[in-house]
Formats: structure tokens, sequence, C-alpha cells
């Protein structure tokens, strides 16, 4: 019985799978701050609404991610992502890693989505505070690149055609490289 009880509470997810929604104003962190660690590979996600005429003003209060080998656009870093729409697919604000600013950010209208990912390397976490605001917004960011391969389609423009060298070159390097017309 007792085993029974500790692989329930082992298994039990740190945040639900849909994103746990906030209004007002108010404070959220990462799952067990500030007891604990963070869970490795955590993801929670927040959707905060405001009154229609206001923005939501987004600020850390404390923030201490995990160490990360990769620069903030590796998937496996621990980061906090704010998106200035309902979802993830809404324009990106910020991503935030071990070592990058926590300056404060303000949504263009009434809703903010907020991701955090708890990656390999494990921290205390965040705490942040959210609240109503007639302050401008903040200008969006690119996605963040993701380390996965990309697939690119063959240019459609014909190749530069230059004539033959007679001289040999040596290889520059260990890399094949080929071109399909």
């Amino acid at each position: 019985m007792i085993l029974y009880l500790v692989c329930l509470f082992f298994y039990f997810p740190v945040c639900p799978n849909e994103a746990i929604p906030l209004t007002g104003n108010g404070t959220l962190s990462s799952p067990n701050y500030p007891k604990e660690n963070y869970p490795p590979s955590s993801s929670c996600t927040w959707t905060i609404t405001v009154s229609a005429d206001k923005r939501i003003k987004f600020a850390f209060i404390n923030f201490s991610l995990g160490s990360c080998a990769l620069d903030c656009s590796s998937d496996t870093c621990t980061s906090v992502e704010l998106y200035d729409g309902p979802s993830g697919s809404s324009a990106l604000l910020a991503r935030f890693c071990h070592g990058s600013a926590e300056e404060e950010k303000v949504s263009s209208g009434n809703q903010m989505f907020v991701k955090f990912y708890g990656g390999f390397s494990l921290g205390p976490g965040f705490e942040a505070q959210y609240s109503e605001t007639t302050d401008a917004p903040s200008p969006t960011e690119a996605k963040p690149k993701t380390t996965a391969a990309e697939i690119t389609t063959p240019s459609t423009t014909a190749p530069e055609i230059t004539e033959p060298s007679t001289t040999a070159k040596a290889p520059t390097s260990n890399y094949l490289s080929s071109v399909f017309i």
C-alpha cells in the first residue's frame, strides 16, 4: 500500500496539461518555488487575462534558473517565454534563460501567455508579478530557433556557370557538399 502511494506521488503531474487561467493582478512561480528546485523536463503554462481596455505588465521578483552550456535558443535549456496573446502561437515578447536580463514586459492587448520549461539543469526557479497597466507595449521578438534539423527546399534559380579550372585544389574541409539542380 505504501509503495503504491509513493508511485502515485512520483508520477503525479507538476502542472496540468492545459494553461492555468489567471486574471487581474497577482503572482505566479515555477513548480516547487522557493522550497525546492523545479523538476527536470517540467512544463507549465499560464494564460493571464485582464480588463479589455488594459494591458499586462509582467516582471520577475526572483529569477534563478539552472545554467545551460548552450545559448538560450537550445530546446534543452530551462526557460520562461512570454507571448503577446492567449497562446504559444502568439507573437513572442521574450525568452528568458539563466543569466538573461529580467526586464519587465508589457503586452499589446489584454492577454499574455506564459510558458515555463524546466530543462536538464536545475535551479530554484522564478517568481513573477503580473498586473493591469496602461503602459506602452513591449516590442515582440522573433520566435526562437529549434535545435532540430531543418529541411530546406532546393533553390529554383539557375546556378552560375563558370569556366573550368585547370588547377586542382586540395579540399579545405572534411564536409561533403552537393548541389542539386
